[in-house]
């Protein structure tokens, strides 16, 4: 279980659940039980390939990450082909430019926040 401050005040204003497979994310849930998320991995550890998220007035709705070949996410776009978020990195792997879709909240390794 994690508690989440969505607009940094230090109080945290959800609760997020989260089912595992080793070290993989499979599911993820409201503070209520409600199915928020399907993540699909490949077969190394961090490898995740897309996630099934419900969307508000969308229903649920697929994302899929793009990859370099050091297996850094580099794009994620939505169910459109759409880039909802984009990652530049340094030489040492540190974020150097992050551009996204307002609505879209995904971080560095796939999982939300």
């Amino acid at each position: 279980m994690k508690w989440v401050d969505d607009d940094g005040d230090s109080q945290p204003e959800k609760v997020r659940k989260f089912v595992y497979d080793g070290d993989d994310i499979l599911l993820e849930y409201d503070g209520n039980n409600v199915l928020e998320a399907r993540y699909t991995h490949g077969l190394g550890v961090d490898d995740v390939i897309s996630v099934r998220r419900a969307v508000a007035g969308w229903g649920e709705r697929s994302y899929y990450y793009h990859k370099d070949g050091l297996g850094s996410i580099t794009e994620i776009t939505n169910w459109r082909g759409e880039i909802v978020k984009s990652y530049e990195y340094s030489a040492f792997g540190e974020i150097v430019k992050e551009c996204s879709d307002p609505d879209y909240n995904l971080g560095k390794k796939g999982v939300r926040y």
